[in-house]
């Protein structure tokens, strides 16, 4: 169907619609300017076919919904503007992450360390959004988090250490580390507990 489509601009797929039978006619779409792909929790690596086809079009992607998974290739990583690190991937993945130069949004579910989050630098540019589900964050992780400047919106709901698991030290270290924080484009902050 795209194949006879060349003047097509924008273009949406869902997820089920990545295989190389789907995409083979991004490539005649010399006129796309934008191609939105959202997944369902789907492993990145699911959208290989999608790296080859628009490797040959200059549209820009805005990839999001899918896992962060080993088996993603650069081209991959580097096409995802939206991504989720889910609950059993351990460890954390830096060194995949740090292939995303054009993430602006990061959803991590699983638990992170201090070294985790400075990982998070090599994004510093383009992530705009963190999302942290993790437990009893240690106060260092969060006090490295200044580090990302250009954060618009964080959220930590969930993640500073509670006075049942960690006593009245645990809050203390974590109302230390929050007044830490400085962050010039901040717009939204979420520091709820579940």
């Amino acid at each position: 169907v795209l194949r006879q489509c060349t003047a097509l601009r924008v273009v949406t797929l869902p997820s089920a619609a990545t295989s190389s039978a789907a995409i083979a006619g991004l490539a005649s779409c010399s006129h796309l300017t934008l191609l939105h792909v959202e997944g369902r929790a789907q492993p990145l690596s699911t959208l290989e076919p999608l790296v080859a086809a628009t490797s040959r079009c200059d549209a820009l992607a805005d990839i999001s919904g899918f896992t962060l998974d080993r088996a993603a290739s650069d081209g991959a990583c580097a096409l995802a503007n939206r991504l989720v690190v889910p609950l059993e991937e351990a460890p954390f993945p830096r060194e995949a992450l740090a292939k995303c130069r054009a993430l602006a949004e990061l959803h991590v579910r699983c638990n992170i360390d201090e070294d985790d989050v400075l990982s998070l630098l090599a994004l510093k540019d383009s992530l705009r959004a963190l999302h942290l589900s993790t437990e009893g964050l240690a106060p260092e992780a969060i006090s490295a988090l200044s580090h990302l400047k250009q954060l618009r919106a964080l959220s930590l709901a969930g993640c500073l250490r509670s006075s049942y698991a960690f006593g009245d030290g645990g809050l203390a270290a974590n109302d230390e580390a929050l007044i830490s924080l400085r962050f010039g484009q901040l717009r939204q902050l979420d520091l709820s507990a579940h």
